[in-house]
Formats: structure tokens, sequence, C-alpha cells
């Protein structure tokens, strides 16, 4: 009975994720520095990580420079690249930009949690036929 309980929730949260973008109207950007972060734990481990800075112009004409923490892919290489994003109209500067390069992951994300629910639940049935028939 797992698939019926994973399914649903995560379905949604695609749902909500494609409607978001949906909503946000697109401009061109272009990733004009990409941050390096390295960080080193108590047990020795270094860690890095790689931060886009992009640049865009809103349909109104303002300049807005942010942080693109997970949106863009291959974000080590990623300066220089352009890019069609989304952003938040009524406060560019403060919302985070929403690139569409996550749209496919997203469809793609939705087929396979459809794909584990279904085979969750038959495996759930399966469990359950041959526990009564080995009774």
């Amino acid at each position: 009975m797992s698939g019926t309980c994973y399914l649903p929730p995560s379905v949604r949260a695609v749902n909500r994720r494609i409607d978001a973008l949906s909503s946000r109207p697109p401009v061109q950007d272009r990733v004009i520095a990409v941050l390096t972060d390295t960080s080193t734990d108590e047990d020795g481990y270094t860690s890095t990580s790689h931060t886009p800075v992009i640049a865009f112009s809103t349909h109104e004409g303002t300049s807005v420079t942010a942080y693109c923490a997970d949106e863009l892919p291959d974000p080590t290489n990623a300066y220089g690249r352009g890019a069609t994003i989304h952003y938040t109209p009524n406060d560019p500067p403060c919302s985070p930009p929403t690139s569409r390069h996550n749209t496919v992951p997203a469809h793609r994300s939705r087929a396979l949690d459809i794909a584990f629910g279904v085979v969750a639940l038959l495996l759930g049935v399966a469990a359950v036929v041959v526990g009564a028939v080995l009774l």
C-alpha cells in the first residue's frame, strides 16, 4: 500500500512546480559569474559548490542580478551561457528565478513517480495474494 501513499503527493508537487513555471513571464538571461565555495568539515572532507550568478532585464526594463543556486544544469561550466528563466513580476530581485530547464526533468520525474507508485502497489497486492494462498 506504500505506492498509494507515495503517488498523490509526488504528482501534486510536480504539478505545482510546472504551474509555477507556467505562471511566470519568461525572459532571456546570461550567466555573468560562477561563485565557487569550498568548505572543509570537522572530519577533514572538502566539499565544493558552484553557484551561477545571472543577469536579466524584466519586461518593464528593470535590470536584475541574482543567484541561481539550483536551477541550471552543470553550474560549473555555466559561465557565459544563456537560458530562458521565469521570475515573479511583483518582486523580481527577491524571487528566485526559475529556469525552464527544469520543465523536462519535472515531466520525466512525474512519469517515474507514477511508474514507481504503480509498481509498489502491484508488489503490495502480489504480496497479499501470495500470503493468502500460503495460508
